[in-house]
């Protein structure tokens, strides 16, 4: 997911008004916070349900930023699976300069992404922080130069997508379920989705394919069609 409205290409003026995504309008926080449901209970920001929906669904969903993600945007940005930045984007959440906190992500899947010592750090202290570090901390996973952001964006996600549907699901599956389980049932939870994915005929078919390649001497990086270190 990349601004559209500047190219990670054109030579910007620091981050002003170059957005990953524009944050929620304050307005409209105030104005929900204002108006009542048919419950006569007041009516939450629509976000969470967008970020769940994008969180829930089997798809891999890489998050490429090219500019300012703070609030809202860093949170859309840990609700995806993948992350990638250009080397001037930014990540923050300072929701607490607005007497409020951040409400769709900040507090927790940030946590579980960066532990929790930083994330507090960051939702209290309130200032951003750039791209470099984001990756230090493991709260994003690549940065790039600017000008190869969506090149880079789109050759991960053309890369990943080569790998059966269903296998990557059932990864993402047992990776989500695994953080929210003690580990003993985490692992327990992975072997049965690793026996059921691996008794499927397309999974059997794939697997045997793969054997015959080693069976003619191919290496794993052939056999399995992995791309070589000095060409990843």
């Amino acid at each position: 997911m990349v601004d559209r409205r500047s190219r990670p290409g054109e030579r910007r003026r620091g981050h002003r008004g170059q957005r990953f995504i524009a944050h929620w309008s304050l307005q409209f926080i105030i104005d929900r916070q204002n108006a009542l449901g048919a419950d006569g209970n007041r009516i939450p920001p629509p976000g969470q349900r967008i970020f769940e929906a994008i969180s829930d669904t089997p798809m891999i969903s890489i998050a490429a930023n090219n500019g300012q993600a703070w609030g809202g945007g860093a949170e859309l940005s840990w609700a995806c699976d993948l992350r990638i930045a250009g080397e001037s984007a930014t990540y923050g959440q300072p929701e607490v300069g607005l007497g409020i906190i951040p409400g769709a992500g900040g507090t927790t899947r940030l946590a579980r992404l960066i532990g929790p010592t930083k994330c507090l750090e960051m939702i209290v202290d309130g200032r951003p922080i750039a791209a470099t570090e984001a990756l230090q901390l493991g709260a994003i996973n690549k940065v790039v130069p600017d000008s190869d952001l969506r090149d880079a964006a789109v050759a991960w996600a053309a890369h990943i997508a080569q790998w059966p549907a269903w296998s990557l699901e059932a990864c993402k599956r047992s990776f989500y379920d695994g953080q929210d389980l003690p580990l003993g049932a985490a692992r327990r939870n992975e072997s049965q989705i690793f026996f059921d994915v691996s008794g499927r005929d397309d999974s059997l078919a794939l697997m045997a394919e793969v054997q015959a390649r080693y069976d003619q001497g191919l290496d794993s990086f052939d056999a399995i069609g992995l791309p070589r270190p000095d060409t990843v």
